[in-house]
Order: C-alpha cells, then structure tokens, then sequence
C-alpha cells in the first residue's frame, strides 16, 4: 500500500508540472489574426516572469508575430505554434524590441521553453538555430526599425477588416507616421535582460 501510496504522488507531481511552469506565463496568448494567415497581432498583454525572481517581460497589445519563424519544410517537427507558442511570442518581441542583446533574448527563450515543459531535446534544436542563424532577423528589424516601421499596432487604430493583412497595416502605420518616434526610449536595459543571463549562468 505504500508503494502504491508513492507511485501515485509520483505520477500526481509529473501531471502537475506543466500547470506549474506555466506560471511562470502569467497571462494567456490572446490574438486576433491578419487574412494572410501568417501574422497574429495580440489583444491582451502577454507578461512572462524570468523564473520565480519576480522580474516580468511584458509584451505589448497590439504586438504583431508570426509564431515560432520556422521554415514551412521543417513544419512536421516543428510547427510554428506549439507547446512553445508563449515562448516564441516573447523572443519574436525582444527581437524587434532590442533593449536586451540578442543572446540574452535567445537565453530569454530558452528559458522560457524549459518553463513551458518543452523537451530538453526540442529545447536544444530551436536554441542552437537561433544563434547560428538568428542575425539576420535580428538585423532586418533593426533596419525596419531604423526606417520608421512598428510591429505594434497603436489602440488608437481603427478597428481591424477581416480581410486585411499585416502587410496593408503596416504600410498603413508607416504612412500616417504614427510610429515616428522610437517604441522605448534610449536607456539601461531592462533588468530581465541581465536576469536572464544570471539565471542562464546558474543553471548551465
């Protein structure tokens, strides 16, 4: 009977794990998506905290992503959304964001991953990809940036067609010159980009 008693606290504490890490991602993903089918723009606040430190990413409404950015061959392994999903909206903000470096970001979703019970395998996989090949997207949004496009759409703005794509609003946004200004003024990073990498540090 204590055996039995053991093994199924056992089992009850690995069911209980993913409930657990997804504390850690204190609200849900709530999107509306763009007619093209491949951009999402977020209705609520996505607030991720960097372990128990008490330290929040907090991505904006109005925020637009594509998911997970991986290429359509590689979709039967690796969709764009999956356990990952809250992950990769994340690091798809802290890449357009920049406040943090581009290694604390990629750390950022690590972590965030091991948080949301990916397996350590998968974890590996979409870590590594990144750091071999994220520049280039890092790169792009610093250059849109640099150009005056956002990937935020302002609550100010009027309520979105059905049929309308990404594409249209954010030409629409460049245009009318809403987002001039920088999205976050110069400054000290926030400090979840040096707790990411305090954690990563302990961890690893």
């Amino acid at each position: 009977m204590r055996r039995l008693s053991l093994a199924l606290m056992a089992v009850l504490a690995f069911v209980a794990r993913p409930s657990e890490a997804l504390m850690q991602f204190t609200s849900r993903v709530m999107v509306t998506p763009f007619s093209e089918g491949e951009f999402w723009m977020l209705t609520e606040r996505l607030d991720y905290e960097i372990r128990d430190t008490g330290i929040r990413v907090e991505v904006p409404p109005g925020f637009v992503t594509d998911f997970a950015s991986i290429p359509q061959p590689f979709w039967s392994v690796l969709p764009t959304w999956g356990r990952y999903g809250p992950a990769a909206v994340v690091h798809d903000y802290l890449y357009w964001d920049q406040s943090c470096t581009r290694e604390q970001a990629d750390r950022v979703m690590a972590l965030a991953m091991q948080e949301l019970n990916v397996s350590a395998f998968r974890v590996q996989i979409i870590y590594r990809t990144l750091r071999l090949a994220g520049k280039l997207s890092w790169d792009n949004n610093a250059k849109a940036k640099k150009a005056g496009y956002t990937r935020v759409v302002p609550r100010d703005y009027p309520p979105l067609p059905a049929v309308i794509t990404w594409a249209q609003v954010e030409k629409d946004l460049m245009k009318s010159g809403r987002e001039k200004k920088p999205e976050s003024e110069p400054g000290s990073p926030p400090s979840y980009c040096s707790e990411a990498d305090r954690v990563w540090e302990h961890k690893t």
